[in-house]
């Protein structure tokens, strides 16, 4: 048995990049397997929704007494996951230190190059930290297994990653009781508005077939599914056992498997539960079904996002989204006329893309009934088929995390940065200041102290300078 601590970076960029906190579920995840799987003693330390200081997180671990520190972390925080192992090897030089999460995915051979690291977790963490730490207890450091690297004698082994094939009603629940669940509810969370205070985020699914260029790999493109009754029977003991009211979905595809989503929101609807529903990450729009619609409605879903990206066919096809616009646009009507609140997710500045296809996204979302949208300039996160398309032509690396955010310009379309960004600013303008779009909005709000805030981002997106150099 060892003691793990595993812990969040303390990065955060503020408004407008990481002006949200999500419950930390890889972790969760991570710490329930653990203690499932290894017995292993494990702490969630988490000093974003703390707000401790480095030297505070340091002293954390050493009260634990820790074996193992695991560190997860983005792309944009690959500075913070490298300043963390090195204090952390510079405190306690026997704890061995693991990196994980999403940067871990994209760019396992840029970490394992530091001393500081002794591991790297490629993909998904549970099977994988599990067997590493059985293999390291055993007397072997340098196990030949998929998705993890290490170094031996000083030069980098990266063994490929694996998507597991073990079925994922077999991992179990997160661990709920490792974090402070009352710090995080007053949190800004992913969905900006929210219903109800005591929520809380579930993955219901993993992986998404889709092909989109843009979009990091970390999860796979293999689509997995947990069952409608493993799903309902979290949803139970959230519900009875923590007073949680509020569901964020956070999958790619919830509805990629149309009948099987129906089960979950049927057992919703049919358990009489008073809870209410958002999908902040998005559903596939051209994947809904009327009936679908209808039920996620009954089930309690006040908030949906559909990510639309480009109003441009050929962009569309470029970075192969290839979303139904037309029929897309059917949608979101419907989903209007349901009561439910509807978010577009867009971005611009795709390689190639003109001022006059951006301008048609900008259209698009106008001409839409979204209440809300989400405008973006195009990031090439490494990792990405869209990285791959254009990393000869910029000039940030992987690197050079803190670039990586979803708000800096990188010159890859037709448009100057500066131009990109005034169009950035327009779309914003031109979407919020539109006083039927708000009063539609306001009268769907089911927190109407959340209109401050609101107006806060609004303002800070629209005319505020939206990106740091």
């Amino acid at each position: 048995m060892s003691r793990i601590a595993l812990l969040r970076t303390p990065k955060t960029l503020g408004f407008p990049f990481n002006d949200f906190l999500c419950f930390p579920l890889g972790l969760m995840y991570i710490a329930s397997s653990l203690r499932k799987f290894g017995n292993h003693d494990v702490t969630i330390i988490d000093p974003k929704v703390e707000l401790i200081p480095y030297e505070n997180i340091i002293k954390k671990i050493g009260e634990f007494s820790a074996d193992f520190a695991g560190i997860s972390g983005m792309t944009y925080e690959a500075e913070e996951l490298h300043s963390m192992a090195k204090l952390i090897k510079q405190h306690y030089p026997a704890i061995t230190t693991v990196v994980g999460g999403v940067h871990a995915s994209v760019a396992p051979d840029e970490l394992i190059k530091d001393d500081n690291i002794d591991y790297v977790i490629i993909g998904y963490g549970e099977e994988a930290f599990c067997r590493l730490i059985d293999e390291i207890n055993a007397g072997n450091p340098a196990p030949e297994m998929p998705g993890v690297a290490y170094r031996v004698k000083g030069k980098p082994v990266i063994n490929p990653r694996k998507i597991p094939d073990t079925p994922l009603d077999s991992l179990p629940f997160p661990a709920w009781d490792l974090v402070a669940l009352e710090k995080y509810f007053p949190k800004v969370r992913q969905s900006v508005i929210h219903a109800h205070k005591r929520y809380m985020s579930i993955f219901t699914s993993r992986g998404c077939p889709y092909q989109c260029v843009y979009c990091h790999p970390v999860f796979g493109k293999k689509y997995r599914t947990r069952s409608a009754e493993n799903v309902c029977e979290e949803i139970n003991i959230l519900y009875h056992e923590y007073g949680i009211r509020e569901l964020h979905v956070a999958d790619d595809t919830f509805n990629l498997d149309i009948s099987r989503a129906e089960k979950i929101l049927d057992f919703i609807i049919d358990s009489n539960l008073d809870i209410r529903i958002s999908f902040p990450n998005g559903v596939r729009a051209d994947r809904l079904t009327d009936k679908l619609l209808g039920k996620m409605k009954k089930a309690g879903t006040y908030m949906v996002s559909y990510a639309i990206e480009t109003a441009s066919p050929r962009m569309q096809k470029i970075i192969k989204k290839n979303v139904q616009l037309d029929k897309v646009f059917e949608i979101i009507k419907k989903t209007d006329k349901l009561g439910i609140i509807v978010n577009g997710f867009f971005m611009i500045g795709f390689p190639g893309e003109t001022r006059q296809e951006i301008e048609m996204t900008i259209r698009y979302a106008l001409k839409s009934k979204f209440h809300t949208a989400s405008f973006f300039v195009v990031t090439p996160n490494p990792g990405t088929e869209l990285y791959d398309m254009v990393k000869d032509s910029i000039e940030k690396k992987p690197d050079d995390g803190a670039l990586f955010h979803y708000f800096h310009p990188y010159g890859i379309c037709e448009v100057d940065d500066a131009e990109l960004q005034r169009l950035l600013k327009k779309a914003n303008y031109l979407f919020y200041l539109n006083p039927m779009r708000m009063f539609r909005f306001l009268q769907l709000l089911p927190q109407k102290k959340d209109i401050p805030n609101l107006f806060l981002r609004f303002a800070k997106r629209t005319f505020l300078k939206a990106y740091k150099e």
